[in-house]
């Protein structure tokens, strides 16, 4: 068995442990120290006297009122708390806890169990822990507030609890079966807070025993692995924590966590270094560029019959922050894949320390759940893969990096609201892609659409796709201050009164769609569809998508401009097409015709006098598909 540490509290004494490490195979699993509440894995049972003084640097805005020093060190300094004031809780996400169990007397442990299994020798198949260092983790990750405790970072989680360890000497780091089990009960997210007494740079760089285990569940999960930098003060993080710095390729999957201090009034004050002496945290070091900071100073509910007496310390207790943030994120957006996850939460954290970041003490810097929640900061690590199936997400962040955004899915749609600066362009292949606020960079559209009233700072081509140019309001659709290219396969979608803008040059070809103009907007007898620096070529077919009232004509290509005759349709014989029409609804479309005939022949001052009555009118000319041009008759 391998050691847990030293520096383990308890009551006034403290005393000293082996700290020896277990560095061979048995069976299918590597026994490993534990990154736990000490010795290397982080943290004590005996409050200091006095907490930390507030940092003399500059500080970030204070936290709420309702801040408590450290009750609430997992919720407030970490953004958690107003996360979940935002609805995100972390319901419908699964995690794996991988430690030495859970006590399911907890008072906030109710309820929250989802799944639990042994892997020790002789291990019970019913919820335990008699060592405690797993039920304190649990707490942070998931609690419920209950009893004094604020609750942990993820209270709507679903646990699923892998035990593999029976005290601090005995971790099952490697254990093939309890991988497997949480990967087949739906498990993405897991949470590993314990490792080696090492230093990563020590290890040699290529394939280690962590690689060749890893790596595989990796490939098939394509999930997020949180792991506990540990607690040596060293400037480096453990091997386990560092696996990326050996090998590669679990870069995008893994996050290592270091220990934050936090001051009495809840600002970052430096990494933790640990009372008189004991379990400093590890710095990021060479995982910078996969490293993160959280505070590892906590209360919780005390576990009975263990030396968990209901405060400690430690990267233990800083790692299932991070993966509880990893829930609310997955909560907020059920389509990211492990490395979506770990950009979102990397980049949204708050920088600490001086110069460029991320740095090799703090990593990206401290946690921020609220701002994750608003989606990714950076595109930090080349393409950001974004599958979004058929969900329809936002991210409200302003994005930058140098990385790409690529668009697949099905009917699901993402919507970019911020002022985004990723450099390294846009591409849909499919699925939908709104715009409200802008990009920068070229966008390559070969499959599904993208749109809306925002602007592309770059040049978009469409080989295959649809360009949609559309607003809430009458005025300016999306704008386009590069060329516009769309070839024959490719479609141009223009609502009425929201012209598409090219400041440059628009090589036309394919199919023009005409959409249905906001409910808000009367389309004028000539409508401008397009405005452009030059204009070659021209569209080779023209449809009706939305709009099923209005008829376009008269298509007129001049030097800057595209310009055609709208005229509002019969909407009796329009009707007579849509599908499932019944008598009643042809008889109602002929009487509304015929109102539409009376209101062509109003007077300036008979229109103001029938403000009303002209806007229901709009409304219902506005008819965005057939399904619901049908129920406006009905």
């Amino acid at each position: 068995p391998g050691a847990w540490g030293a520096f383990i509290y308890k009551d006034t004494e403290d005393f000293t442990m082996n700290r020896s490490l277990l560095a061979v195979a048995i069976a299918s699993a590597l026994a490993l120290s534990l990154t736990a509440c000490s010795g290397g894995g982080g943290g004590a049972n005996v409050r200091p006297n006095n907490p930390p003084s507030p940092s003399t640097t500059a500080p970030p805005p204070a936290p709420p009122v309702t801040y408590s020093y450290p009750e609430y060190n997992q919720l407030v300094p970490t953004g958690a708390l107003a996360a979940q004031q935002a609805g995100f809780t972390g319901a419908g996400v699964k995690i794996g806890i991988l430690d030495s169990g859970v006590d399911p007397s907890l008072a906030d442990m109710q309820g929250r169990i989802a799944g639990f299994q042994s892997y020790i020798t002789g291990g019970s198949q019913t919820p335990n822990d008699t060592f405690g260092h797993g039920s304190v983790v649990a707490q942070i990750l998931g609690g419920l507030a209950v009893d004094g405790f604020p609750g942990g970072v993820a209270p709507g989680a679903s646990l699923y609890i892998a035990q593999i360890a029976s005290s601090e000497n005995n971790y099952l780091v490697t254990d093939q079966a309890a991988f497997a089990d949480l990967i087949s009960q739906g498990v993405r997210i897991f949470n590993m807070s314990y490792g080696p007494f090492d230093e990563v740079t020590n290890v040699p760089i290529g394939p280690t025993l962590y690689s060749n285990f890893f790596n595989p569940l990796i490939a098939q999960t394509n999930g997020l692995f949180v792991v506990a930098a540990m607690n040596l003060g060293n400037s480096q993080p453990s091997s386990l924590a560092g696996l990326p710095y050996t090998d590669p390729a679990a870069l995008n999957n893994w996050i290592a966590v270091v220990n934050v201090n936090i001051d009495s009034n809840g600002n970052p004050a430096g990494l933790f270094t640990g009372y008189n002496s004991a379990d400093p945290s590890n710095a990021c070091g060479v995982a910078a560029q996969w490293c993160i900071s959280a505070p590892g100073e906590v209360d919780y509910l005390p576990i009975p019959g263990t030396q968990f007496g209901g405060y400690g310390y430690g990267t233990s207790f800083a790692t299932p922050i991070i993966a509880g943030v990893a829930a609310l994120v997955e909560q907020a957006y059920p389509w990211m894949t492990g490395p979506n996850l770990q950009d979102t939460i990397l980049t949204t954290a708050t920088p600490l320390g001086t110069g460029p970041y991320p740095n090799a003490v703090y990593g990206w810097g401290e946690v921020n759940a609220a701002k994750a929640v608003d989606g990714p900061a950076q595109f930090a690590f080349g393409a950001f893969d974004a599958n979004i199936d058929s969900y329809s997400s936002t991210f409200t962040n302003a994005i930058g990096g140098s990385g790409s955004l690529d668009l697949t899915g099905t009917t699901g749609t993402l919507t970019l609201s911020g002022a985004n600066t990723y450099s390294g362009g846009t591409t849909v292949s499919s699925g939908n892609l709104w715009l409200s606020g802008s990009v920068a960079g070229n966008a390559t559209l070969s499959g599904g659409s993208l749109g809306g009233p925002g602007t592309i700072n770059g040049s978009v081509t469409n080989s295959g796709g649809t360009l949609i140019s559309q607003a809430a309001l009458g005025g300016p659709g999306l704008i386009i201050t590069g060329n516009y290219a769309v070839g024959t396969g490719g479609t141009t979608a223009i609502a009425l009164g929201n012209p598409l803008t090219v400041d440059g040059s628009a090589s036309l070809a394919g199919i023009l769609e005409i959409l249905a103009p906001a409910t808000t907007y009367t389309p004028k007898s000539t409508e401008t569809l397009m405005n452009y620096g030059s204009e070659t070529g021209g569209f080779g077919s023209q449809t009706y998508g939305a709009g099923v009232y209005w008829t376009v004509s008269n298509l007129a290509y001049g030097g800057t401009a595209l310009t055609a005759t709208v005229t509002a349709s019969n909407v009796a014989q329009v009707s007579a097409l849509l599908p499932g029409v019944s008598a009643v609804t042809l008889a109602t479309a002929q009487g509304v015709q015929a109102s539409l005939q009376q209101v062509n022949g109003w007077s300036t001052a008979q229109q103001a006098a029938h403000a009303g009555f002209l806007t229901n009118a709009a409304q219902f000319l506005s008819a965005r598909t057939a399904a619901q041009a049908n129920a406006s008759l009905a």
